[in-house]
């Protein structure tokens, strides 16, 4: 965490993958943790602060899909590791399972 940042809420390890959405490109990604008001996921690639990317993320009963904004950008020994910040949970982006 940078000097002078506060982090709002505490954060909980993550739990399997979720599906980072890039325009048309989807990619499955490790969610390193998640907190109140963003998480922080592993990326093949390198992206802009300031980006808009969609984030999926499995629940019990479907898929929840989070518009997040992307605040850090940083490379480490497995791939690029970004930190994302919910703007907004689209709810036409929610896909429901049906079994």
């Amino acid at each position: 965490m940078k000097k002078n940042q506060v982090r709002l809420s505490q954060r909980v390890e993550g739990e399997g993958h979720g599906i980072l959405v890039i325009g048309e490109e989807r990619f499955q990604v490790p969610i390193v943790d998640i907190g109140l008001g963003g998480m922080r996921i592993l990326a093949p690639k390198c992206m802009a602060m300031g980006m808009e990317v969609v984030m999926e993320v499995s629940e019990e009963y479907g898929v929840d899909a989070y518009i997040c904004k992307v605040v850090f950008c940083q490379e480490n020994e497995w791939g690029w590791q970004l930190g994302l910040e919910i703007v907004e949970q689209d709810e036409r982006l929610l896909v429901i399972q049906i079994a």
